[in-house]
């Protein structure tokens, strides 16, 4: 559709309030309203974002310029959070998973017992995977304790003597690890920013 073909009167600021009101969305309602208003047309977000961004850059000072700055740097805002929150769930992810591997991986191969030395390698392998932890402090704690108790720093004997009780110590890393992801995973990181509708996408007035 070509701007002369377009009738000012058929997409009214009135007509985009009273759907806003209906959907509780800005986007949702602004779809809706152009397709009634242009039949067989449509919008799409990246589009009008673009053309938004052009009218600031080539019309700093044209009505409703300056709240929709400040629209657009309070949305940045908030997007900038939900991705570190994405960000930083990912890393809970990956340390979960090399975790997981680790503790596996050591439970299929010593069935029966572990050198103090492959017993130490354990230890800096579940240390390193739990580097990006939230947990990460009592974690080193927990394998500072589990290398004390079990004397792996002792060579005078060459393998561990209390397998049974090294084993459920490590076995108790990993539940802890997964209970702890399970507690964040039940606080959406991001739930306190959506709890609330970000100012950009709430206002019912100029888009």
């Amino acid at each position: 559709m070509n701007v002369e073909e377009i009738d000012p009167a058929a997409f009214t600021i009135s007509k985009l309030q009273s759907t806003v009101g209906e959907t509780g969305h800005v986007w949702d309602a602004l779809d809706l309203a152009y397709r009634a208003s242009f039949p067989g047309e449509h919008i799409e977000k990246v589009g009008l974002a673009r053309e938004l961004v052009l009218l600031l850059t080539t019309s700093p000072d044209a009505p409703g310029a300056e709240a929709l700055r400040d629209r657009f740097g309070e949305l940045l805002g908030y997007l900038a959070e939900v991705l570190d929150s994405a960000a930083v769930e990912e890393e809970q992810n990956r340390s979960d998973d090399k975790v997981k591997r680790t503790i596996k991986n050591f439970a299929r191969t010593h069935t029966r017992g572990i050198s103090k030395r492959e017993a130490k390698r354990l230890l800096r392998e579940l240390a390193d995977a739990f580097a990006q932890s939230d947990w990460v402090d009592e974690a080193t704690q927990r394998i500072s304790a589990i290398r004390r108790e079990h004397e792996l720093e002792d060579s005078t004997s060459p393998t561990v003597v209390d397998f049974d009780g090294f084993r459920g110590a490590i076995r108790s890393l990993g539940e802890k690890e997964r209970q702890q992801y399970q507690d964040d995973a039940t606080k959406d990181p991001a739930a306190s920013l959506l709890a609330e509708t970000p100012p950009a996408v709430a206002s019912s007035g100029s888009v």
